[in-house]
């Protein structure tokens, strides 16, 4: 369940399938999106994360890392658990980023504030390793083959806990472009497109989707009802 291309990667696709012109912005994404792997520190209260991830409350974190220059960086932002299967099933569940608007217009960014962070979900580090890796691999396939598609940024996170120094986790993880942010970058706008049909995209974004689905070795997807694209 894990290993398969995530309902987001089926909104890209939707995207793609759908795109016009694209347009710049510059983003915090952008500000992220620099080095093969980005090393982070992300400091909030790691038990309330894992105890209330139910709840789907925000909580207050901060963010640290160095930027493309060496300049250390600093945000104070929320953070909150999301999803849906592995909010149920993993050790660690995925989270959501929610930077401040008025802090990103401050800085000079775009108002996109929202960035998912997949999560290793499970405790044992070299399965949550792989499984991490393995669906970042799956969203680099699909950069390869379009540009129409969610850019992702794989980080090393040092997870603080605020409440108790000593505690902290250090994992594998990546960061997701926001489907808004996509929808801008490409010219597109998401939408809800069951009963879409082959015939009804144009024939290279049609192989594209084809092409994609044997790359990863995904054999139960249908277009129509959006199964596992």
């Amino acid at each position: 369940m894990i290993t398969r291309l995530s309902a987001a990667a089926a909104v890209a696709f939707v995207l793609a399938l759908l795109w016009s012109l694209p347009a710049f912005s510059h983003t915090i994404f952008d500000e992220l999106h620099y080095a093969e792997v980005l090393k982070v520190t992300l400091e909030f209260d790691l038990r309330q994360i894992r105890d209330d991830a139910e709840l789907r409350e925000y909580q207050t974190a901060v963010l640290r890392y160095q930027d493309r220059e060496g300049t250390e960086r600093e945000w104070l932002l929320e953070v909150k658990a999301r999803g849906k299967f592995r909010l149920e099933n993993c050790d660690f569940p995925p989270l959501r980023l929610k930077f401040s608007k008025e802090e990103l217009e401050r800085r000079g960014y775009d108002e996109h504030n929202k960035l998912k962070l997949v999560t290793h979900c499970l405790d044992d580090r070299a399965y949550g390793r792989d499984y991490v890796l393995r669906e970042y691999l799956t969203y680099r396939f699909l950069n390869e083959l379009t540009p129409n598609s969610y850019r992702v940024q794989l980080v090393q996170i040092t997870y603080q806990d605020s409440e108790k120094k000593s505690r902290q986790l250090v994992r594998w993880g990546f960061i997701l472009e926001d489907t808004d942010e996509l929808a801008e970058r490409i010219g597109g706008e998401e939408c809800d497109c069951y009963g879409l049909h082959f015939d009804q995209l144009p024939a290279e974004n049609a192989a594209t989707l084809q092409l994609f689905q044997f790359m990863i070795g995904n054999a139960d997807w249908d277009l129509p009802s959006l199964r596992n694209v």
